[in-house]
């Protein structure tokens, strides 16, 4: 159940985000709910997969509800689209989700996130919620924004703009991200990086793109 392609944009562009109709996100989530049940990955209210999710408190987050289940290496995080909507604008729609998703993918391939399930969302009617699955990685908050930096630059990131900024761009594939802050990137005690929810504003240069420059 991965992502779909996000059709002809250029190999190194970011899924645009945002300016969707609310016919359009009613539409694709009809699509999104009615593929859900034709291939066995949708989630009704009699799934146990909720039901197992409803014992269980979730986790704080801006745009997702955040469920831990498991225990120790087997321990994955679920999360799900909140509010009804997709994203930090109500005018993002399941597909443009879908294609961040996939871009999140292909920049951090070894954070593999994959989507699990879809279920009908009790806040919006007629908008889809869209379930993804993530191993669970231990890390630390880190204690500022200079103190992620200077972990980020040792592995290859540098800071755009001034010392506050959540903005960084890889100086080896190019890859650009927004919204590197404390409360999106973590480290473990090998000094492992482990972004969560940032935004991909540049994809890493593939081997292809290499290839034609």
């Amino acid at each position: 159940m991965r992502a779909r392609s996000a059709g002809n944009r250029r190999s190194n562009d970011p899924a645009p985000q945002g300016d969707q109709s609310q016919e359009t996100l009613r539409e694709q989530s009809a699509r999104l709910i009615e593929r859900a049940k034709a291939e066995g990955f949708f989630w009704g209210d009699d799934s146990p997969f909720l039901d197992e999710l409803a014992k269980t408190t979730p986790l704080g987050g801006a745009e997702h509800l955040a469920f831990l289940i498991g225990e120790g290496g087997n321990r994955i995080v679920i999360r799900a689209t909140d509010n009804g909507y997709f994203g930090p604008m109500s005018d993002i729609s399941p597909a443009q989700y879908l294609q961040r998703l996939e871009d999140y993918i292909r920049s951090f391939p070894s954070l593999r996130m994959q989507m699990v399930g879809v279920s009908e969302s009790p806040e919006v009617e007629g908008h889809a919620v869209i379930w993804t699955a993530q191993r669970f990685v231990e890390g630390e908050r880190f204690r500022n924004q200079p103190a992620l930096a200077k972990a980020m630059e040792a592995q290859g990131w540098a800071q755009v703009g001034d010392s506050h900024s959540f903005q960084f761009r890889h100086l080896e594939t190019g890859a650009v991200i927004e919204d590197a802050h404390t409360d999106n990137v973590f480290q473990n005690e090998r000094g492992e990086l482990f972004p969560f929810d940032v935004r991909i504003d540049a994809l890493p240069k593939s081997r292809n793109d290499e290839d034609v420059a």
